[in-house]
């Protein structure tokens, strides 16, 4: 609190300042939750000979890691297993995350229910505080659970729960900016101080977002196998952990892909809708291609992404 022309004033920044954060926390979980998923059906599988009691790999590419596949496990098949990827989180929106920064507003002194008691008492809104990230690092090592069942001989049902530590290292300097030259605002009074270093490290390990897939595979198109899913996720991850969406959201996508000898091309598309904050809804994509260069030894190449259909600037 300070005393200005007989005027109590205590230090408080616009709701527009905090939604600005909210926005930047909310994309940042986004994006940095957004683990890729493996697709519901396994690169290779075996299977069981009666007459010899073995079991035999079944030939064919191993197709796709992280751009679902149009084939199918079979009518009463089941298949699980577990993946581990570390993610290296450094971009939001083409920015560096160590050069992030953000202005924080000020409210005026005064509003239309607390006039100004006369014309001297100065107005503090032209005031802000600069935000700038020096050091943004943040990591996540993730383990996912997965489990496939074949309802029919077209359609399989997929369980996906991934397992996040998540570590965090950040730090940053806010700069308050003495616009309005009142002299009033310091983030210590005493020693009017104008400018703060504040780092913040820490690490969390929980469950990220369930998700629930399904994968319809539909007839070749012109030698192309096609399929038609439907993914549910679940915001069973800590959203200020980095290890959830924070939205139940729901995925339809279309897949296709064909093998040409050796090399397996492979797309999928899809819309990623957030019933709740439709403006979080995306566009979602991948593909890529698989050189089979031995029955057991293939080259995977996949590359996915994603992008809001509107922006938060």
């Amino acid at each position: 609190n300070v005393r200005v022309n007989n005027v109590l004033h205590t230090a408080h920044f616009s709701s527009a300042a905090f939604q600005q954060l909210g926005i930047l926390t909310s994309k940042l979980s986004a994006q940095a939750s957004d683990f890729p998923a493996v697709s519901t059906v396994p690169g290779f599988a075996y299977q069981y000979d009666e007459k010899l009691q073995v079991f035999t790999p079944v030939q064919g590419s191993f197709g796709s890691i992280f751009v679902e596949r149009p084939e199918t496990l079979g009518k009463g098949k089941f298949e699980f297993g577990l993946s581990y990827a570390y993610v290296d989180f450094k971009e939001l929106n083409g920015t560096d995350l160590d050069k992030l920064n953000f202005t924080l507003h000020h409210n005026d002194c005064c509003d239309a229910a607390h006039p100004p008691p006369s014309p001297d008492v100065p107005i503090f809104e032209e005031d802000t505080i600069d935000v700038n990230f020096q050091k943004f690092k943040l990591t996540s090592n993730v383990i996912t659970l997965r489990g496939t069942y074949g309802v029919t001989d077209r359609f399989d049902l997929n369980l996906l729960l991934p397992i996040v530590y998540t570590d965090m290292d950040v730090r940053a300097q806010a700069t308050i900016n003495d616009i309005s030259g009142t002299d009033v605002h310091f983030f210590n009074v005493a020693t009017h101080l104008t400018q703060e270093t504040r780092s913040v490290s820490d690490n969390h390990l929980g469950v990220g977002d369930l998700q629930l897939r399904s994968n319809y595979r539909l007839d070749a198109i012109a030698g192309f196998g096609t399929a038609v899913g439907l993914n549910l996720r679940f915001p069973s991850g800590s959203v200020d952990n980095f290890q959830g969406f924070g939205d139940f959201t729901l995925e339809p996508y279309f897949v296709t892909a064909r093998d040409f000898g050796p090399v397996n091309l492979h797309a999928q598309g899809g819309f990623q809708i957030d019933p709740q904050t439709l403006d979080r809804t995306r566009v979602r994509y991948g593909g890529g291609l698989t050189w089979q260069v031995h029955s057991r030894v293939a080259l995977i190449t996949d590359v996915i992404g994603s992008s809001n259909i509107t922006s938060e600037e």
